[in-house]
């Protein structure tokens, strides 16, 4: 039996070793294309996942140690860090010591069959943490600086100094310094007075004196969590002799057997209350150039405050230079004497962390703790999890080391304590991992894995803090699922340089400047302390791409001919960022200034105040003065200037997306849309890696700041890639990207041959029944324990924890799920299946066919190539977590927890017990759906711009696609994916065809209104229309977005074709990427607001034979309108303004954006952002039309009236208009309908008209008096003709009116168009230029004999609304 089994694994060896050669000859060098061979970069162990494995005793033989690799690396891991700690209870004979030859053969043993298996090894140079061990004596160990203090008097007795901790007493704590403080600020060093007994032999001539005694003690910390041969005292970290002789136990141990490790791995930096070092003060004077001994007093926090600070911010940076210098620059230079190389996680350092990653060959990030994203139904299992404490730019800290000196692997402990032991799921996993891969991330290990011997009983070995992956976890079937996903992130993310604009200064000296406490220990927890920098988290919100930066790192730069910052790894960057920084060395200044002097942008918040540290302050600070007052301050808008001095330009502002702006550094604004991403650069092109941790699915048109020839889009979950079509504009590439909630993918924009590759699937909802299997449902338990549960069929689909019995309660692992369906006829092309709601995992089998692991949100499938008409068999294998079944256990007191050292804690650090759980849901509740889906095609938007002059063209009746054509079917509805069609429950219902070809062949036409919608960015848009019936007369009115009028009533006779060509102006409530407009709740569904193009066709058997739409020129005049609801663009009958009449009037070198809403005041109009959209959009040569009054008399309070604060206001947008090279144009309120008993105007406004014209005089603009025009055109039409012209109708006129509508203030369709023809008059009247853009055919409205309604034929719209709009 023995050699059998020998022989079986040197098959799975030489079977491995197989493979290996054919990977790695797939790993050939890239050719300048791309195939499914190559699309996702070579695949090497360091690109898949590795995982932390705790040898528990170092109880560990070759047997378990085979299978467990051969475990792991079947299931997708690169490779392993061992980490020996404590040991488990009853296998004491079985420990090995560390280091002992034993076990270093059994680590070599594991190394080879790691690479047997293509699989790496790394380990942590020692056990537990933090390093130190048994070689450790007390004169090497971690120190601690106590200070003790005395009064001494003349007539005082002789004071004995010894240290009063009689522990320190005993590990041999040494006096290095007495200090004494007299009146009047003297001091003198006293130590040389202290005798051989301790006693202090000196005396002060007269007054008190404090004494101050400074011992180098120990912190007498031993190694954490120490293995077998691994205990003992923590070792200086600031001492080089320390650190050699800690390390001469491994090279006495590798003598002669030097272990092939990839890595030599240090865990984060836990040395508590290390705050000394044997040689300190001498390396403090050294570095520092001054006697540190001098300033006890400070050192111990007392005195002056800022003298405090300043000499705790030099000790603070000693220490920092001591931990570089000494021990990780050491450390790594000890490893690649082996041949090894250094992982150090750096954080919780008392130094730079930024240099200290920069020291080591792959610097390491860790996360603690859970993260809640918004993705829907993500497992948040509220009463046990940690939520993580971290900053969010603490997880860039180790990549930007990386990225600046060339490194290419940046790793992270990932998992740590990301919820209860036994109760977290892959899909929590996931979003966890996407978060550190964004911020640079790009070789993840997993928190982690316990070896565990065959003969343990589950759960196996345990350590606590981490997420168990390991085979005894009932998501073991699964767990690929997740490394697979993470190897081809990994892939991309490893095989890519950094592509980032931004180099943002961290200052560090800031933190260390603080009066409070001892050493600054940089830890995961407290980093919104000390990397508290708003400005720059706000740059990451808004898409920058940006590392940080040190002053020892800032000093390695260079700039090349571009002026391009250059790094020492190679890496580019366009600018410099300083956030509010008041404390910086003059040398850091003096980079600054010759990186900006070379042409590079430099943008800081602030010119710095003071230099860091306590020698020659005065006279540095000086030099710092003298150095700034050289700049001459030049103010260029109100949150920006520029300091200049001989050619050296520093921009100074807090609007840095501003600065970055003027110099030409554009944000990847697909942050708006809630993407997350990292941009990255290789031979092959510009990567993206996009990441929607949003609560909705994203289907949009996403401008990229990169282009190439080709773009492809890259799924890492499934491995599916595809062939795009993209659109240039610029250096922009816009590219449809539909990514559901909780889903990734990668963009790549290359110039290499894509001939090979295939067309990527965009999906559509179909306008179809969704398809539920139903039925019963079959439960098999087929893997897990303690016990399997016995089989049971379903009425309904359920979780299994809802069915009855015991061993179900107590049941973790794998449930097949099966049902047998029909479908009598697959009408689509594919299908979705979703599966619903999942706890946790699952493997779906259809008809046979394995589909794969759904383990994350959205559980959803392509299943369309695997469905049958007629029967289909339906398998789902769910995997639970492991909580059910501990739960068990601790209910019947069963032992599974039996370790030394600490004996399994829950996630508050407390006895761990199970017991008093709930339940935690297992199994498949679903829905399970069959959606029926089909492919689409590239946006709209996309097709666009690719078409450029030609424009986009929709023809109606035709169901043919080119290059610049789309067929539009009756039958169209508008749906997201397509991105077109017949909208708000619309559509035309004849197809009428003519005897012509092309594009009037077909017309679609009803007897009823109907909506056509074009999914479309911001912006303005030339808009053709081809009208009329083959067969007969038609009466078409053509309006746009929320009802403006674009065509009025245009007549064609049978078989007539008229074209029609209008501008519309399509808008976002985004400003500019940084800011949003506020909507009041009733335009969340306006058309105006919706990022589409919605043109109404409405009229007398109205029929349409296509649309054709281009991008307005650029230099497009545009007519903005701020007003209230007298001149928004209403969105329902029956009410109407004159704004959204005004577009029928005017030509096509002019387009009108209607920002107006009703309810607004000059006031509300500023404050909820409208006055900065428009100004955001304005260009030279623009309009601003401004009509206020009717909300800003309502208004009360002091300083508020028509001669104050209204018209300060009128001022201020007057003044910022003329800023922007625009002209504005006042405009008084028209009249309310309010008549006296003689059938005159009785005016309401009191003096607002009236400041209205005062502003217009005293800042010289031009005025249209629509107060007055309005008074003569009501009392031309009376008082009751006049009410024709307002909202006044009875009950039931429209749908759902059951009340008399009866307003003053508002206009009906008729109304605001005579008040349209009012603002044509006044144009006109004032001989604008703007009257050149009116149409030919515009009437001339008599305001003593307007046109009568009785000639009014404008068909209503079919939307219409009993609200009356806000406002009066």
């Amino acid at each position: 039996m023995k050699s059998h089994t020998i022989t079986f694994y040197v098959f799975k060896i030489l079977a491995a070793a197989f493979m290996l050669s054919l990977f790695f000859t797939a790993c050939q060098r890239d050719t300048a294309s791309l195939s499914e061979d190559n699309i996702w970069p070579c695949i090497e162990k360091q690109s898949k996942p590795w995982v932390r494995w705790w040898w528990m005793g170092s109880a560990v033989n070759e047997k378990d140690l085979g299978c467990l690799l051969e475990e792991y690396s079947e299931k997708g891991f690169g490779g392993v860090e061992i980490a020996p700690i404590y040991g488990a209870k009853g296998y004491e004979d079985q420990y090995v010591d560390f280091l002992s030859p034993r076990w270093i053969e059994l680590l070599n043993y594991t190394i080879a069959k790691a690479d047997s298996l293509g699989m790496g090894v790394d380990m942590t140079t020692g056990t537990g943490w933090p390093f130190g061990g048994p070689n450790i004596s007390t004169d090497l160990a971690a120190r601690h600086l106590f200070i003790q203090k005395y009064e001494l008097s003349p007539a005082s007795s002789n004071i004995e100094i010894v240290i009063d901790d009689p522990n320190q007493q005993n590990v041999g704590a040494e006096l290095i310094a007495v200090t004494g403080y007299g009146p009047g600020g003297t001091k003198e060093e006293l130590i040389e007075y202290v005798s051989e007994n301790h006693e202090l032999q000196w005396k002060p001539e007269s007054g008190t004196w404090t004494i101050y005694a400074a011992f180098d003690g120990r912190t007498r910390q031993r190694v954490k969590r120490a293995a077998p041969g691994g205990k003992g005292f923590t070792f200086d970290h600031l001492s080089k002799q320390a650190l050699n002789h800690y390390l001469d136990r491994f090279d006495l141990a590798f003598k002669n057997n030097t272990p092939k490790v990839r890595c030599f791995f240090n865990d984060s930096y836990e040395l508590f209350g290390a705050s000394w070092s044997q040689n300190f003060l001498q390396d403090f004077e050294q570095r520092r150039g001054y006697d540190l001994a001098l300033y006890l007093r400070e050192l111990n926090g007392e005195g002056n405050p800022d003298t405090i600070a300043l000499v705790k911010s030099d000790y603070r940076e000693t220490m920092s230079d001591l931990l570089i210098d000494n021990f990780s620059t050491e450390w790594t230079a000890w490893a690649h004497r082996y041949g090894a190389k250094t992982r150090n996680q750096s954080h919780g350092s008392p130094a730079n962390l930024l240099d200290v990653y920069a020291s080591v060959d792959v610097p390491e990030i860790e996360t603690f703790g859970a993260t809640h994203f918004d993705i829907p139904d993500f497992f948040w299992d509220t009463a046990h999890v940690k939520k993580a404490d971290h900053n969010p730019l603490f997880l860039k800290l180790a990549a930007s080391a990386a990225n600046l000196t060339g490194k290419n692997l940046v790793s992270c402990e990932t998992f740590t304590w990301l919820g209860e032991h036994f109760r977290v799921p892959l899909s929590q996993c996931k979003p966890e991992a996407e978060q550190v891969m964004l911020s640079g991330v790009n070789h993840i290990f997993y928190h982690g894995a316990t070896y565990s011997p065959e003969q343990a009983q589950w759960p196996g070995w345990l350590f606590y803090a981490s997420t168990n992956f390991a085979p005894s976890n009932s998501f073991w079937p699964h767990v690929q699922g997740l490394n697979k996903y993470i190897t081809r992130c990994q892939s991309v993310l490893q095989s890519t340089r950094p592509d980032n604009d931004i180099l943002v200064y961290w200052p560090v000296y800031d933190v260390w400047n603080n009066p409070e406490g001892m050493e600054r220990m940089m830890t995961v927890h407290s980093s919104k302390e000390w990397l508290i920098v708003p400005s720059v988290e706000n740059l990451l919100k808004e898409g920058y791409a940006f590392d940080f930066v040190s002053d020892s790192l800032l000093k390695t730069l260079t700039v090349d001919g571009e002026k391009r910052v250059t790094a020492p790894g190679g890496n580019q960057y366009k600018a410099v960022v300083v956030p509010d920084c008041t404390i910086m060395p003059l040398a850091t200044l003096n980079t600054l200034m010759l990186l900006a002097e070379s042409g590079v942008p430099v943008i800081m918040h602030q010119m710095p105040g003071e230099v860091p540290g306590l020698k020659d302050m005065s006279k540095r600070n000086a030099q710092m003065k003298s150095l700034l007052e050289d700049f001459s301050i030049r103010e260029i808008d109100d949150d920006m200037a520029i300091a200049e001095y001989k050619g050296t330009k520093i921009y100074l502002t807090h609007n840095f997306e501003k600065a970055l702006g003027i110099n030409g550094i554009k944000r990847e604004v697909l942050t708006d849309r809630g993407l997350k991403f990292i941009r990255k650069k290789s031979e092959r092109g510009t990567y993206y890696y996009l990441v929607n941790h949003t609560s909705s699915s994203i289907d949009e048109t996403i401008a990229f700041n990169a282009t190439g020839k080709h773009t492809l889009i890259m799924d890492p979950e499934t491995g599916d890639y595809g062939r795009v079509v993209s659109a240039e504009e610029g250096e922009q590439s816009f590219v449809r990207i539909q990514c559901r909630a909780g889903e990734a993918c990668f963009v790549l924009f290359s110039d290499w041959d894509v001939s090979g590759i295939d067309d990527w699937h965009y999906e559509r909802l179909e306008n179809q029944e969704i398809f539920s299997p139903g039925g019963s449902w079959e439960i098999d338990f087929i893997g897990g324990g303690p016990e399997l549960p016995e089989s049971r069929t379903m009425d309904s689909l359920q979780y299994w924890t809802n069915l009855e019995g015991d061993k179900i309660d107590a049941f973790s692992g794998t449930a097949r799920y099966s049902t047998t369906f029909y479908m009598d006829k697959l009408s689509s092309s594919d299908y979705l299946l979703n599966l619903g709601k999942v706890a946790h995992s699952a493997r779906v089998l259809l008809n046979g066919q394995d589909l794969g692991v759904l383990w994350s949100e959205p559980f959803v499938v392509n299943v369309g190539k695997y469905l049958h008409e007629g029967e289909n068999t339906l398998q789902i294998e769910v995997a639970n977590l492991m909580a059910n079944r501990i739960r068990y256990m601790d209910q019947q007191g069963m032992e599974w927890r039996n370790y030394h050292e600490i004996n399994f804690v829950n996630i508050r650090y407390k006895s761990f017990d199970a017991s008093g759980w709930d339940i935690m849901a297992s199994g498949l509740a679903g829905p399970v759906q069959l959606i029926p889906v089909s492919e689409a095609q590239s946006s709209p938007e996309v097709k666009l711009k690719n078409m450029g002059e030609k424009g986009l063209m929709f023809n109606f009746g035709s169901e043919d696609f080119t290059d610049n054509t789309i067929g539009v079917s009756s039958d169209q509805i508008y749906n997201k994916e397509d991105g077109f069609g017949f909208d708000l429950w619309t559509n035309p219902e004849v197809i009428n065809t003519g005897d012509e070809e092309g594009l009037q062949k077909n017309a679609l036409g009803s007897d009823k209104p109907f909506y056509f919608s074009v999914k479309l960015p911001e912006g303005n848009y030339e808009v053709t229309i081809w009208i009329g019936d083959p067969h007969d007369k038609s009466v078409t009115t053509v309006k746009a977005e929320s009802r403006r009028l674009m065509v009025e009533r245009s007549t064609t006779e049978a078989a007539e074709v008229k074209e029609h060509t209008f501008m519309v102006n399509v808008r976002s409530p985004r400003i500019a990427g940084t800011d949003s407009v506020i909507l009041k709740k009733r335009e969340y569904d306006a058309l105006n607001w919706d990022d589409k193009l919605t043109l109404e066709f409405n009229g007398d058997n109205p029929f349409v034979y296509g649309v054709r739409i281009k991008p307005a020129k650029s230099d497009i005049k545009t007519i903005f309108l701020a007003g209230n609801s007298t001149v928004v663009d209403q969105e329902y009958e029956p009410y109407a303004a004159w704004g959204q009449m005004i577009p029928r009037f005017l030509n096509n070198d002019v387009v009108v954006a209607n920002y107006a809403f009703s309810g607004a005041s000059l006031a509300s109009f500023k404050g909820r952002m409208r006055l900065d959209k428009v100004m955001s959009l304005m260009k030279p040569g623009d309009y601003v039309f401004i009509e206020f009054g009717h909300n800003d008399q309502k208004r009360k309070g002091e300083g508020i009236g028509p001669w104050q604060s209204f018209s300060d206001y009128l001022r201020e947008f007057i003044s910022l208009a003329k800023e922007k090279g625009g002209h504005p144009i006042l405009v008084t309120p028209m009249q309310r309908r309010s008549f006296d008993e003689q059938g005159q105007i009785a005016s309401t406004h009191g003096d607002y008209p009236a400041a209205v014209r005062k502003v217009a005089e005293t800042e010289n603009v031009p005025l249209i008096d629509l107060n007055a025009m309005s008074k003569i055109l009501y009392e031309a039409w009376g008082p009751e003709e006049s009410r024709k012209a307002f909202v006044q109708y009875p009950a039931h006129t429209f749908r759902g009116q059951d009340k008399k509508l009866e307003d003053n203030t508002h206009f009906n369709n008729y109304g605001a168009y005579q008040i349209a023809l009012c603002q044509i008059k006044g144009i006109r009247d004032l001989g604008l230029e703007l009257t050149n853009y009116l149409k030919p055919e515009t009437p001339e409205i008599d305001l003593n004999n307007p046109i009568s309604f009785s000639d009014w034929k404008l068909k209503h719209s079919p939307r219409s609304t009993n609200q009356k709009p806000d406002g009066n």
